[in-house]
C-alpha cells in the first residue's frame, strides 16, 4: 500500500477546517484594523465597538459553547478601544498586543486553509 496517499477526510471535518480558516483570517484582519489606531481611527473604533457588542452578545445570549469565544472577542474589543482612547503607554501596549494577535490569527487562518485544501484534495 502507498503511504504517500492521505486518508480521506470526512465532510464534517472539512466543514470545521474551512470555517476555522475563515474565522481566524477575518479575526486577524479585524485585529490588525484595530491595531492601526491613528491611520484608520473611525474604522478602528467601529470594529472595536462591534467586537465588544458581539462578544457581550455571545456571553449573555448564546449557548455554553460560545462563552470562551465571547470572552476573547469582548477583551479584544476593549483592547481595541484602549488602543484608540487610552493613555499613550497603554495605547502602545494595546497596539502591540493587537498586532501580534492579528498576525497569529492570520497565520492560523492560512494554516487551517492549507489543511482544508489538503483534506479536500484527499476526497478526490
Amino acid at each position: 500500500m502507498d503511504d504517500d496517499v492521505p486518508e480521506p477526510v470526512s465532510r464534517d471535518m472539512l466543514l470545521k477546517q474551512g470555517t476555522a480558516s475563515i474565522v481566524c483570517f477575518v479575526g486577524g484582519l479585524a485585529f490588525l484594523i484595530m491595531a492601526m489606531g491613528a491611520r484608520f481611527r473611525p474604522l478602528g473604533i467601529l470594529v472595536s465597538l462591534a467586537a465588544v457588542i458581539l462578544g457581550v452578545q455571545a456571553l449573555f445570549f448564546r449557548g455554553r459553547g460560545d462563552k470562551k469565544p465571547g470572552t476573547i472577542i469582548t477583551i479584544a474589543g476593549v483592547v481595541g478601544l484602549v488602543n484608540q482612547f487610552g493613555i499613550p503607554v497603554l495605547r502602545a501596549f494595546a497596539g502591540f498586543i493587537l498586532g501580534l494577535g492579528g498576525l497569529f490569527l492570520l497565520a492560523a487562518g492560512v494554516w487551517k486553509g492549507v489543511q482544508f485544501l489538503r483534506g479536500r484534495m484527499s476526497q478526490n
